[in-house]
């Protein structure tokens, strides 16, 4: 039965829908910015999750914001940008401990402690005013990572995409 129970968390923990947040300044006029530029995250060299965060699902990353960009009507330039876009990567090893985590009746109290563990992702891109410095929206998805790191780059446009789907009409 505790099998049962562990194959069923997995099988919910599989199916998680990634949270889509985005914030934006008011009043601000997205119509205004013509150009964009993307400013390249320094690598870091302590990557704890290789398999996720290495220099190909970065350049997806990139790819995927410049077309997203892109299709909202900005044009992508290497001179002085109107909006700087900044985005980050975080990798994050979870644990989630459980008291009776079994999914059927028990006429007893299960004082076991079950951990499961999972790896959670959090992407966030950033729209910076150029020329005033100051961030002007932001947007994040975060969820539970699947297994599968051929997955996990067939998820990055689409999660990209969704975020950007939260920008403010231009």
């Amino acid at each position: 039965m505790k099998r049962l129970g562990l194959f069923l968390l997995v099988i919910l923990l599989g199916c998680d829908t990634p949270r889509i947040i985005s914030t934006a300044v008011p009043g601000v006029d997205f119509k205004s910015y013509k150009t964009f530029q993307i400013s390249e995250s320094p690598q870091k060299t302590d990557i704890t999750h290789p398999a996720y965060d290495n220099p190909e699902n970065r350049e997806i990353m990139l790819e995927s914001i410049r077309s997203e960009m892109t299709k909202l009507g900005y044009e992508h330039t290497s001179a002085t940008p109107d909006l700087l876009v900044v985005y980050k990567l975080v990798i994050t090893d979870m644990v989630d401990p459980r008291y009776d985590s079994a999914v059927i009746y028990k006429p007893w109290v299960d004082t076991k402690l079950d951990t499961f563990n999972y790896t959670e992702g959090l992407t966030t891109i950033q729209l910076i005013d150029f020329n005033a410095s100051e961030m002007i929206w932001q947007g994040s998805v975060t969820g539970i990572l699947v297994q599968s790191p051929e997955k996990f780059q067939q998820r990055i446009t689409k999660d990209v995409a969704k975020i950007f789907a939260t920008l403010p009409s231009r």
